[in-house]
């Protein structure tokens, strides 16, 4: 079974898997691999992730939107329309920006990582010495 449908006026995007909102009602659309930026209900740009599209996150700070695939995370730029790699790895799970965009913590299948979201530098290295290594949620609360 495909995705749910998504109508806008003039558009129709089959298997939608995710769906995030931007600053001024405009979004990034995925099928999990195709990548759809609709602006004043147009596609504005269409590409393809380098990965398997696990999640998307909206950074309002930056005004880009952060893909997270297994083997890396990328960033679409929506002022310039590109969409560059961002952050190489492997085994990542989920993500999350932190308050102010100031850090992405990504989940993996051996603990987590902290990224410093403009210069996109890991923060200390991978954190492994959890009760359970394999992250799949996360959740910054604050």
């Amino acid at each position: 079974m495909r995705g749910p449908v998504i109508c806008m006026p003039g558009i129709k995007i089959t298997g939608v898997t995710k769906l995030i909102g931007g600053r001024d009602f405009d979004f990034l659309i995925t099928d999990g691999n195709k990548l759809q930026y609709v602006r004043d209900s147009v596609v504005a740009w269409e590409g393809q992730s380098a990965y398997s599209v696990s999640d998307m996150a909206f950074d309002s700070t930056r005004n880009a939107f952060w893909i997270l695939g297994r083997n890396g995370i990328q960033v679409f730029d929506p002022a310039k329309n590109t969409l560059q790699p961002a952050i190489g790895g492997s085994n990542f799970t989920c993500f999350a920006l932190t308050p102010g965009d100031k850090e992405l913590i990504v989940g993996t299948t051996e603990g987590f990582i902290t990224y410093d979201a403009s210069s996109k530098d890991s923060r200390g290295g991978p954190r492994m010495n959890l009760p359970w290594r394999e992250i799949t949620t996360i959740e910054v609360i604050g």
